[in-house]
């Protein structure tokens, strides 16, 4: 029983291409030419990805279900954007959250 306690996960700035929850919670990625993004998440891990520079630089994503209100499509990105990418048994899901400042 945890009672009055602050749980609080470091921020990681994502340097490679790889998702994996074992850096954190909160990652970011600052792109700076075209990547291609890989998996390394297992069941029942997530992440939040603050991703720039989606609009300027392709981006390929490993294999996504992704889920939104819109249709499950994979989002069309702009300068900055939020992320939540988890995964249940062997289904990668994503969902784009929307554009920041």
């Amino acid at each position: 029983v945890l009672t009055n306690k602050t749980l609080r996960d470091t921020v990681y700035s994502l340097t490679g291409t790889e998702f994996d929850a074992i850096n954190g919670q909160m990652q970011t990625k600052v792109l700076s030419a075209p990547v291609t993004f890989t998996d390394a998440l297992t069941s029942g891990d997530a992440i939040v990805l603050q991703l720039e520079g989606g609009a300027t630089h392709a981006v390929t994503w490993p294999t996504i279900t992704w889920v939104s209100g819109t249709g499950d499509v994979e989002p069309i990105l702009t300068a900055k954007d939020a992320l939540v990418l988890w995964k249940v048994s062997s289904t990668l899901y994503g969902s784009w959250v929307g554009s920041y400042a």
